[in-house]
């Protein structure tokens, strides 16, 4: 077997997929040491988890960590026997027999594959079943975990084949058609059919298909409920609605998880993570009267988490919510989705290259086999037109000899026209001398035995013309059978059969002419003896001269026929010339093809003459190719070693990640508790701010009140001052002297009292701003405290 390029990309990618799953598994084998040696609770964790939890936990981790290790062997092993078995192949050939045996269509790429996918499904499931039913009935049973029966399990597959062949069947056919028909952009295409498939299935897996599995209920109104809406809205998040999924019914695992697009946000809460919960329409299944309850939720709640423990996993969910984790994530994966899709594009194009240059090596290895069998004919059609040639001239002497018998056989037919004038004459002599028969009876036994030489002679003659007559015929049949050969064409092979059809016919009528002949001369045999009894007769009597007459009579009639067959000869003769004269038209038409061959080896060799330049310019687009192809490998070298490096990055991150993960775990639970100490302080600063507000309305009436007396007392104090100005000014006129004198001490002594009253009433004023600062500085402090810890929160 050749190792092309396609077995080296195939055993390439197995290599590949074994060496990262040479990696995890010695990843995983380094993990179960440190679940082995890790015996005692890490100090990370030791508030928040006992020995004999953290045991469980270790223990579980390591049954876990080993089913893993043999999922991931057996599921490499079968995908690496699929690859190399041609399992894959098989599948395919399987689906096209189904789909032309059921369904009538007959090597349909989109229906095979559409079948393709429900045989592969098939055999998926059926290999999964052991393992998933292991998993779930022995390793989670073990440590109890799972709370699902048989037939829920039997229940759950089902459901889950039919759906993944509800949904995988429409959309590969739709990826078989936009392959089909994308082009040189099928990448493109393809990459954002993906990418709007995945988003619709992630809109309707929570809406439809997640419900046919398990139940979702709404969670109910309380604390929890309005903690989880605050933490939301301290986020931004754009919380629609709370779920809580039957999740108690298959396994005692916990879990939340938020789904939706935009500001239509729902929160998924597992009914395992929340203590002490009862569902909406528990009162309802109690009053259906529910038969078959899968799981009792009264025992499965009992391991629930509190309510700031289900805050600090949402938080968790929320936080990589906040810091666009998922987008982040979704990102990358279409990226790379179409780096993949880009990278398979790349190697089917390498791959059709490959292939169109293969049919281009063999249509020029065609072309030049053409080309050779075209010279070959070439060379045979000159071959047999040269042959044809001798054979013409073979003919051509032939003719001249039969022109040479046919005079031989005119100066023949002169002679016996001659000798029968002699016969004639004898005949007419004879008639005269009746009377001297008697005595000529030796002179006419003379002439008898001459006339019987002559008759021999003649015999010897017509078996020489048959002879030569069957030699001309056998001459003829091969120069039928060589004209058979020269001729290229059905009009002149008909025409040539037509001409041998007339020929056998005359070969036939010749034959039976001979054979008469033969009857002929067996007769004049028959009546030369008749003769020659007649003679010993007319020896013996000599009244037997009317018989002798009749005898010649006989024998003249013989001439006659004689002379009818030299008539017959010649006309046989007259044919033969027609016959050359066709032949020779033949040939002329056969010189004409000749020159029809000549002017095809013109156009064939203008057509090599293409060929030639043809292959010259696909050599140059093949050369151009191969440039263009090692460029390729060239840039997929680079991309490849990148690739490479990206991997080991994110390998990196994942590890950096999986340690920030830990790390904000502690910082979460350090914020949570902060969360909860600052909460309980907002609460006792609350209660201490209604405290202060009551205190400062009542400060607010005491101050009112002492306000009023205050007025009133600067009230009568203002009229005192004003009687004793008024008091003043009417000393001042009515007397003085010595009483003067005194009335101004005293006046003196009442300004000063009045400024002194002045002093205390600003005091007063002072005072009374003062308290009222004072009362309303507590108030003032929570207010402007208030968003300060609000702010710390959100922040935090």
């Amino acid at each position: 077997m050749e190792f092309t390029l396609e077995f080296q990309i195939f055993y390439g990618i197995i290599g590949f997929s074994w060496i990262v799953f040479l990696f995890e598994f010695y990843l995983s084998i380094r993990q179960r040491r440190v679940y082995h040696e890790t015996t005692i609770v890490p100090h990370q964790i030791a508030h928040g988890m006992d020995a004999e939890s953290f045991e469980k936990s270790r223990r579980y981790s390591l049954d876990k960590n080993v089913f893993s290790m043999f999922k991931e062997t057996v599921s490499n092993v079968m995908n690496t026997a699929l690859l190399v078995c041609n399992g894959l192949p098989y599948f395919w050939s399987k689906s096209e027999e189904l789909g032309e045996t059921y369904f009538g269509f007959h090597k349909n790429e989109i229906v095979t594959s559409c079948l393709f996918i429900v045989l592969f499904n098939i055999f998926s499931t059926v290999i999964g079943l052991p393992i998933s039913f292991y998993h779930h009935f022995v390793l989670e049973e073990k440590h109890g975990f799972n709370k699902q029966t048989y037939g829920f399990f039997v229940k759950d597959q089902i459901k889950s084949f039919i759906v993944s062949l509800i949904l995988s069947i429409p959309l590969t056919g739709a990826v078989v058609y936009i392959i089909q028909v994308g082009g040189n952009m099928v990448f493109l295409y393809l990459w954002v059919f993906i990418i709007l498939m995945s988003l619709f299935l992630m809109t309707i897996y929570p809406e439809f298909i997640a419900p046919l599995f398990d139940k979702y209920t709404p969670l109910p109104d309380g604390e929890l409920k309005s903690r989880i809406e605050q933490l939301s809205a301290s986020v931004k998040f754009p919380l629609k609605k709370l779920y809580v999924v039957e999740g108690s019914k298959r396994s005692e695992h916990s879990n939340a998880y938020f789904y939706g697009f935009f500001k239509n946000k729902r929160i998924v809460l597992f009914d395992t993570l929340l203590k002490d919960y009862v569902p909406l329409n528990a009162d309802k299944k109690d009053k259906a009267g529910d038969s078959e309850p899968l799981i009792s939720t009264e025992g499965a709640n009992k391991k629930g988490c509190d309510t700031e423990e289900v805050l600090a996993v949402l938080a968790h969910e929320l936080g990589h919510w906040k810091y666009n984790h998922v987008l982040k994530s979704m990102i990358v994966m279409q990226l790379n989705l179409l780096f993949n899709i880009s990278l398979l594009l790349f190697f089917f194009l390498l791959f059709q290259l490959k292939k169109e240059f293969g049919v281009a090596n063999k249509e020029r290895e065609a072309s030049v086999m053409r080309y050779v069998t075209k010279e070959s004919e070439l060379i045979t059609a000159r071959q047999d037109r040269e042959a044809a040639e001798k054979k013409y001239k073979e003919a051509m002497k032939e003719k001249d000899n039969v022109m040479a018998k046919l005079k031989v056989l005119s100066t023949d037919k002169a002679r016996l026209t001659q000798l029968y004038d002699d016969k004639c004459t004898e005949y007419n002599i004879l008639q005269r001398s009746l009377d001297k028969v008697s005595d000529e009876i030796a002179g006419k036994d003379v002439k008898l035995k001459w006339v019987q030489s002559k008759l021999d002679k003649e015999i010897e003659t017509n078996r020489q013309l048959s002879d030569r007559l069957q030699a001309v015929e056998e001459k003829q049949a091969s120069q039928v059978e060589e004209a058979s050969r020269l001729k290229f064409s059905e009009d002149s092979q008909r025409l040539f059969l037509q001409e041998i059809d007339v020929l056998k016919k005359k070969n036939q009528a010749m034959t039976e002419e001979n054979n008469a002949l033969s009857l002929k001369v067996q007769r004049l045999e028959k009546e030369r003896l008749e003769s020659d009894e007649s003679l010993s007769k007319c020896k013996s009597v000599v009244n037997s001269q009317n018989e002798t007459i009749s005898g010649l009579k006989n024998q003249l009639a013989n001439m006659e026929d004689l002379k009818n067959q030299l008539h017959v000869e010649h006309e046989r003769l007259l044919a033969k010339d027609t016959e050359v004269d066709r032949v020779q038209k033949s040939n002329s038409e056969l010189s004409q093809d000749m020159a029809t061959c000549r002017a095809r080896e013109a156009e064939l060799l203008q057509f090599t003459e293409k060929l030639t330049a043809k292959n010259v310019r696909l050599q140059s687009e093949f050369s151009a190719l191969e440039a263009k192809a090692e460029k390729l490998e060239k840039d997929v070298q680079p991309l490849t070693a990148q690739v490479k490096l990206l991997e080991e990055e994110i390998a990196s991150l994942q590890s950096q990640l999986g340690a920030e993960k830990q790390a904000k775990d502690g910082d979460n639970k350090a914020l949570a508790r902060l969360v909860a100490e600052k909460t309980k302080q907002l609460d006792q600063a609350a209660k201490e701010i209604e405290e202060l507000k009551s205190e400062n309305q009542i400060m607010k009436r005491k101050h009112a009140s002492n306000i009023r007396e205050l007025n009133k007392e600067l009230a009568t104090l203002k009229k005192k001052c004003e009687t004793y100005s008024s008091g003043d000014a009417l000393g001042d006129t009515h007397t003085l002297g010595y009483g003067s004198r005194t009335s101004s001490c005293q006046s003196l002594n009442e300004v000063q009292q009045l400024a002194h009253l002045a002093s205390i009433a600003s005091t007063l004023s002072e005072y009374i701003l003062s308290v009222e600062n004072a009362l309303l500085a507590p108030a003032l402090y929570a207010k402007s405290r208030e968003p300060a810890v609000s702010d710390f929160i959100l922040n935090r």
